[in-house]
């Protein structure tokens, strides 16, 4: 007796990632992530994976695209390189407010309205794949069973729509009108990171307090690379509670590269937080 065949619809992954010329070192770099890493974790998550460059169907490829980030279970934003199309197809999916992951090569500085929003980073060698792959399919297998998916698009709409429902009276007026500025001056803060504005032209120092958990082999790791200077500034202050809570104090001479120094931290799990940033000149920037 023959066994029925299954009826289960298969879950479908669809990858945005930049592509580049047959020949080019951009689509080596692709090929061998999607061979290496996402094929082998998606496949093992019972998952169906398409890239762009992979479509053999005659017709519009921008139509097919755009039908498989409306439709898709999960898409898969690589954003090494901030390729413009890529960054294209992620808005266009979180307009939708499907599920996604991000990842990127270490070191891409993510732009500041997406800046907050959860990273995968990996290196791009043949240690980093290993240690790519769990972390990887942890973000993967979150993003398809969570329950309620969140961008920087939607959190604009249920913004909108609170202060619509809510804005009743001058109290609950005045509650938004200050979150919204707050927002506003977090966004510029991020800008002002990302730039080259802190300490080049202020011919001061910014001190920047951070508090660090993690192991405490990690934690050696990422401050030996903060004290050779990989992130710019310098170490003013370290010190260590226990074994895996430390807390440091970094005093920044010139530009203190935080997109990178957070990058970092993710890459050896480490969680950190920004208690505050005092400029040279004694004004508090948060």
């Amino acid at each position: 007796m023959t066994k029925p065949e299954s009826t289960k619809v298969p879950r479908k992954a669809f990858v945005i990632t930049p592509i580049g010329s047959p020949e080019s070192a951009t689509r080596r770099t692709t090929d061998g992530l999607l061979q290496a890493v996402i094929k082998p974790v998606l496949g093992r998550l019972e998952l169906d994976v398409c890239a762009a460059h992979e479509i053999a169907e005659p017709g519009s490829i921008t139509h097919q695209v755009i039908l498989h980030l409306l439709h898709d279970d999960v898409v898969i934003a690589n954003l090494t390189g901030l390729n413009p199309n890529v960054m294209y197809e992620l808005a266009v999916r979180h307009a939708a407010r499907l599920p996604v992951v991000i990842i990127a090569e270490m070191g891409t500085l993510l732009p500041f309205d997406i800046a907050d929003e959860r990273t995968v980073f990996f290196v791009n060698d043949m240690a980093g794949v290993e240690e790519f792959k769990p972390r990887f399919e942890e973000a993967v297998s979150a993003a398809i069973q969570g329950s309620e998916v969140t961008n920087p698009i939607y959190r604009v709409i249920t913004a909108n729509i609170v202060r619509e429902v809510n804005a009743t009276g001058e109290t609950e007026r005045f509650i938004l009108d200050r979150l919204e500025l707050v927002d506003e001056r977090l966004v510029a803060l991020m800008r002002a990171h990302q730039g080259s504005q802190i300490g080049s032209d202020r011919q001061g120092v910014a001190l920047h307090h951070l508090r660090l958990h993690g192991s405490a082999g990690d934690i050696d790791r990422f401050m030996l690379e903060l004290r050779d200077g990989k992130f710019g500034g310098e170490v003013a202050q370290f010190q260590r509670y226990g074994t895996e809570d430390v807390a440091a104090n970094i005093r920044a001479r010139g530009i203190l590269d935080l997109s990178k120094l957070l990058d970092a931290a993710r890459h050896y799990g480490i969680e950190t937080k920004i208690q505050f940033i005092q400029l040279g000149d004694g004004s508090d920037a948060v």
